[in-house]
């Protein structure tokens, strides 16, 4: 199950993918930057 959610705060755009109950991938879309941050809550 694959859930995404994109929310836009001042010109930036932050793309939330959730692969599952327990790693959770954080891509922040800024310019020409990504950054991407995997963490396991």
């Amino acid at each position: 199950m694959l859930h995404q959610e994109i929310e836009i705060i001042d010109g930036k755009t932050l793309s939330y993918v959730k692969l599952n109950d327990w790693c959770e991938k954080v891509v922040l879309f800024f310019h020409d930057f990504m950054g991407l941050k995997e963490y396991f809550p």
